[in-house]
C-alpha cells in the first residue's frame, strides 16, 4: 500500500507543471520515458493497475504489444507498480468515458488533455449495506496524494468482505439464531474495544481467531477430542472446544462462581456482552478475552497430553486390541470402568490449569498496571467480581481456593 500511495503520489507530480517537480519525478520521468516513449509516463505508471501479477513482477505494465520497448527497472519503480497492481483496476467515474485500457494507452495530444482523461480514472472503496450516496469518496490517483490506509482498505476489501461473513457465521454460533445487523455491528465494535485493552496481543488472538474459523482443527469434516476418542462429531468443533468440552467447562465454572450465577449464556462470552447489568463492560471484555485464551490454551494441552504415552485412553484402535487379546466380561467390568475413571482424571487436571491460566492472567493484568491504572478501568466499584478499585489500585478478586 505505501508503494502504491508512493505511486499515486508520483503521477500527481507528473501532471503538474515541469518546474515544479522534485529531483527524483524527473529521474522517474526520465526511466518511464524509455520504457514507453509514445506515452506520458503517468499512463504508464498507471497502466500497471491493469496488469497481471506476473507481469509488474518483471516491470512490464500490461501494455499492448509495441508500446513498451523495455522494462522498468528493478526497484522502487517497479515496486510501486508492483503496488498498484495490488490495488486492482481503474474505474471510469462517468459511463460515456471510453474502457480505462484505451485512455492509458492512447497517446494524449496535451498534458491538460491527459489530466483531464485521468481526473474521471478511480478506485471506488464500497462498503457493503451502504447507500450509494453514503459510500465513500473515490480515490482518484491524479487529483493528489491517496492515503495509504485508503490503499490498504483496497487491497484487503476482499479479505475484509470474508472477515464479515465469517464474524456473522460467529455471532449466529454464539446466540444459537440468526443475527439481526445490531448485534453483528455491536461485535465488530466489541472486538475494536478488546484490542485497546493494555493485555499482551497473544492473549487476544485465540477470540479474534475463533471468530473467523481459524483454530488448529475447526474446519475438519469429522472430528474427535480427547475427552471422548470414542465418539465422531460432524460440522463446526468450535461449540465443543470452546463451550461444551469439560475443559471449557471448567473455566465456565470459575466465571460462574465469581459472578455467583448458576448458568451463564455462550453470548455472553464470545461475544464479550455482560451477562448482568451491574458488570462493568470493560472488565467484562477482558475477561471473556481471557476466558477463550484459558479455552484455547486446555484445547492445545489436552490434545498435547493425549499423544503422551500417559495418556490413560487407548482410543478406538487400542479398545478394539483389547477385545480381542481379553474377554469381553473382562473389558467391559475392570478394564474399561478404569479407563474411563483414568482419563476423567486427566482431563479434569487440564481444565484445572485452563483455570489456573485464566486467574493467573487476570492476577498479571493488575500487576501490570499497580502504579498506573488504564482509564477505562477507573470507574470500577470497589466490590466488583474479578476486578475492583481499592485504594485507587486496581485489584483482582481471586476466590480464595485459587489465591495460594
Amino acid at each position: 500500500a505505501r508503494h502504491a500511495a508512493m505511486a499515486c503520489r508520483l503521477v500527481s507530480h507528473l501532471l503538474q507543471p515541469q518546474d515544479t517537480w522534485p529531483s527524483w519525478i524527473s529521474f522517474a520521468y526520465f526511466l518511464l520515458g524509455r520504457a514507453c516513449p509514445g506515452l506520458h509516463p503517468a499512463q504508464t505508471m498507471l497502466a500497471a493497475t491493469c496488469a497481471t501479477a506476473a507481469q509488474v513482477a518483471v516491470g512490464d505494465v500490461g501494455l499492448p504489444p509495441g508500446i513498451q520497448v523495455s522494462c522498468l527497472p528493478p526497484g522502487t519503480l517497479t515496486d510501486m507498480a508492483i503496488g498498484l497492481q495490488l490495488v486492482g483496476p481503474l474505474q471510469p467515474l462517468r459511463p460515456d468515458l471510453p474502457a480505462v485500457h484505451q485512455l492509458l494507452s492512447t497517446p494524449a495530444p496535451s498534458r491538460d488533455d491527459l489530466l483531464h482523461r485521468l481526473r474521471h480514472l478511480a478506485w471506488r472503496v464500497p462498503r457493503p449495506g451502504v447507500p450509494l450516496q453514503q459510500q465513500p469518496r473515490p480515490l482518484v490517483p491524479a487529483e493528489a496524494a491517496v492515503p495509504v490506509r485508503a490503499l490498504t482498505a483496497l487491497i484487503n476489501a476482499p479479505a475484509t468482505a470474508q472477515r464479515v461473513v465469517l464474524h456473522t457465521q460467529y455471532v449466529a454460533l454464539a446466540l444459537g439464531a440468526q443475527p439481526t445487523e445490531p448485534a453483528c455491528s455491536a461485535f465488530a465494535s466489541m472486538l475494536a474495544a478488546v484490542w485497546r485493552i493494555p493485555v499482551p496481543n497473544t492473549l487476544k488472538c485465540p477470540l479474534w481467531r475463533l471468530a473467523i474459523r481459524a483454530i488448529p482443527g475447526c474446519r475438519i469434516p469429522e472430528w474427535r477430542c480427547p475427552c471422548d476418542l470414542h465418539r465422531t462429531s460432524r460440522g463446526d468443533s468450535r461449540l465443543h472446544h470452546f463451550w461444551e468440552c469439560p475443559v471449557a467447562m471448567g473455566v465456565r465454572t470459575q466465571l460462574q462462581l465469581a459472578l455467583g450465577v448458576d448458568s451463564l449464556a455462550r453470548a455472553a462470552v464470545w461475544l464479550a456482552e455482560p451477562p448482568r447489568a451491574d458488570v462493568h463492560r470493560t472488565v467484562w471484555q477482558l475477561v471473556a478475552c481471557l476466558a477463550i485464551d484459558a479455552m484455547e490454551y486446555g484445547r492445545a494441552l489436552l490434545w498435547a497430553r493425549r499423544h503422551s504415552a500417559a495418556w490413560p485412553d487407548p482410543g478406538p484402535a487400542g479398545l478394539a486390541a483389547l477385545r480381542a487379546a481379553l474377554p469381553s466380561d473382562a473389558v467391559d467390568n475392570h478394564v474399561w470402568p478404569a479407563v474411563l475413571a483414568a482419563r476423567a482424571d486427566a482431563v479434569a487436571a487440564v481444565a484445572n490449569l485452563a483455570a489456573h491460566r485464566f486467574w493467573i492472567h487476570l492476577v498479571d493484568f493488575t500487576e501490570a498496571h499497580r502504579n498506573v491504572v488504564p482509564a477505562r478501568f477507573h470507574d470500577v466499584p470497589a466490590d466488583h467480581p474479578f476486578l475492583c478499585m481499592h485504594a485507587g489500585r486496581l485489584r483482582a478478586q481471586v476466590p480464595v481456593d485459587l489465591a495460594g
